[in-house]
């Protein structure tokens, strides 16, 4: 972990929620935020780890809980949540479990960042957002 107080990069104090955080570039992404000091909420449908004996296992392999022990070995802290973007539900229970988790007692709340990866944003705004957020 690099030293977060004195870096003019430091994400000390900031919350990253990152889908698909359970394996390949996401859980790469989740251990750079941590590492910059960022607590972060690793999100994937991914739970239990079925790739064992499949094709590239080294790489398709992982869970949300994987993830989040991996930030907790380098100094950082996580949370794990179940989240399949494509149900609102889902999106909600994520929203209010990182709000209740880490932004207890503030005053405001924004997004900074959102990625939606393979995801178009017609299905998206159609079925999600618009159902999430009503």
């Amino acid at each position: 972990m690099v030293d977060t107080e004195n870096s003019p990069d430091s994400l000390a104090g900031k919350v990253a929620l990152v889908t698909g955080g359970s394996r390949g570039i996401g859980r790469s992404i989740c251990l750079g935020l941590s590492a910059q000091g960022a607590k972060v909420v690793v999100a994937s449908r991914t739970e239990s780890d079925t790739s064992a004996d499949a094709p590239y296992e080294k790489y398709g392999s992982g869970t949300i809980g994987n993830t989040v022990v991996r930030i907790e070995e380098q100094g950082g802290t996580g949370l794990a949540v179940m989240c399949d973007v494509s149900h609102a539900e889902d999106i909600r229970r994520l929203v209010d479990t990182t709000l209740d988790r880490f932004l207890v007692g503030s005053t405001f709340w924004y997004p900074t960042l959102v990625s939606i990866v393979s995801l178009r944003w017609s299905t998206w705004k159609s079925k999600t957002w618009t159902a999430a957020w009503r």
